[in-house]
């Protein structure tokens, strides 16, 4: 199980003359970021096969959005979080139960050629800058929030400046400004991997930036 939630039965609406100062159920808002850009074709191919039959079993899709990070770094909006925290997505609740339809694209999308010439510097900061930038939409939202990763390792940068004489963590480029930013919107990030992980390093880099982000490690 990698997320949980229970939905509390509807409060009963006070009778004629009754008021209630009993505050409703907080809301839970929940963005799915599948992480194409760190993943080889393979894994992220399994990842995706295995994210969709799960998201396909929720009775609702209501509070949960969808969005790919792009070999080429951009935020590709599967099922984007609305603009306006008033007004939800008219489909929010039967939006898994078409992914179906989308699977083919989404495919497709994963199959793409990587583009050459990029360097590790600039996937590491256009990776933490899709998680800014969902943080910063679920800020806008009450209730709980947060971030589920679907990764297969967490991309790092070192300092050149800076020799690394300690953890990864202590000179890696982006990561500070990272964990502020998501500190303040108040939205916790769990690195979720469907891949067999064998490699120690891989699995304490998913520890240590779920402990920076608040999150836990799947």
């Amino acid at each position: 199980i990698v997320y949980f939630r229970a939905k509390s039965a509807p409060a009963v609406a006070p009778a004629a003359g009754e008021v209630t100062n009993r505050p409703g159920s907080p809301p839970q808002t929940t963005a799915i970021l599948f992480d194409r850009l760190n993943q080889p074709k393979p894994e992220a191919l399994d990842a995706w096969k295995k994210l969709r039959l799960s998201l396909q079993q929720l009775s609702s899709g209501e509070g949960i959005y969808l969005y790919m990070l792009a070999l080429d770094g951009s935020l590709v909006p599967l099922h984007p979080i609305p603009k306006n925290p008033w007004v939800p997505a008219a489909d929010d609740k039967t939006w898994p139960q078409q992914l179906e339809g989308m699977s083919d694209k989404i495919i497709k999308m994963i199959g793409r050629t990587r583009p050459a010439g990029q360097l590790q510097e600039e996937a590491v900061k256009k990776t933490y800058v899709a998680l800014e930038t969902l943080g910063r939409q679920l800020a806008n939202y009450g209730g709980e929030k947060h971030i589920a990763w679907v990764m297969r390792d967490v991309p790092t940068e070192s300092n050149p400046k800076t020799p690394c004489n300690g953890d990864w963590l202590d000179c890696a480029l982006y990561v500070p400004h990272l964990t502020v930013t998501l500190e303040h919107a108040d939205v916790p990030v769990s690195p979720v991997s469907y891949a067999t992980i064998s490699n120690p390093d891989t699995n304490r880099g998913m520890l240590d930036i779920a402990g920076l982000l608040e999150g836990r490690a799947y």
